[in-house]
């Protein structure tokens, strides 16, 4: 998000097509990045991290061979729309500079066609019978947001009730589900951007139905 050159943010995200050695470097950076942030708040408790960085999840899985990871799956039609507003909304504050609408659209489509191909892969043709790769539907998620941890935390044999961290799922309810009055950026509908909700049902059929969002 922070390249105002699209080319660049396409390059960026291709970890896969990267030198051997920039993805060492790559993957030195994010452990280091680990350490240091269990080394002050870890006190034995596991580590949950957000990333968006797809085509990275193959060299983190040979790495950490004990990671869970978990995706989930939102129709491109919603998905497109958040994605385009985070993006512009970080070029804005960290490039100072926005990239023209017609160019970011193309940009993010072609970004979307290689994120939806690795999302594939990774936790359905080559992760469907690994334990360690679950795959949520956002609709599934956002409906019942704490059932589904819970589910997930029972599935890798991690205790949930009379545990701290229960009392703060608990707490959380009500928060969860205003989680779009969080967001510090408004996201542009798909008329706004040109783009039909049909070609994005066509172009991208395979996924929706590999993934079973549709």
């Amino acid at each position: 998000c922070t390249f105002p050159h699209p080319e660049a943010l396409m390059i960026a995200g291709q970890q896969s097509k990267h030198s051997a050695a920039d993805k060492k470097r790559s993957y030195e950076f994010y452990k280091r990045s680990l350490q240091k942030f269990m080394y002050r708040r870890g006190n034995g408790r596991a580590l949950l991290a957000k990333n968006h960085m797809i085509d990275f999840m193959p060299q983190l899985a040979e790495e950490l061979p004990d990671a869970k990871f978990v995706d989930i799956v939102r129709h491109p039609k919603d998905a497109f729309t958040s994605w385009y507003g985070l993006a512009q909304g970080a070029l804005g504050v960290l490039a100072q500079e926005k990239v023209e609408q017609k160019t970011m659209v193309q940009c993010h489509l072609r970004f979307w066609d290689k994120f939806c191909d690795q999302e594939k892969k990774f936790f359905v043709e080559d992760g469907a019978d690994d334990p360690n790769r679950s795959l949520v539907t956002f609709k599934e998620y956002i409906k019942d947001q704490e059932g589904t941890v819970r589910k997930l935390y029972k599935q890798w044999g991690y205790q949930v009730e009379g545990t701290k961290f229960e009392e703060r799922l608990i707490a959380d309810r009500e928060s969860h589900k205003q989680y779009k009055s969080k967001a510090a950026y408004k996201n542009p509908s798909l008329d706004e951007l040109g783009v039909d909700v049909g070609t994005l049902n066509e172009r991208y059929a395979d996924y929706l139905t590999t993934c079973k969002i549709i």
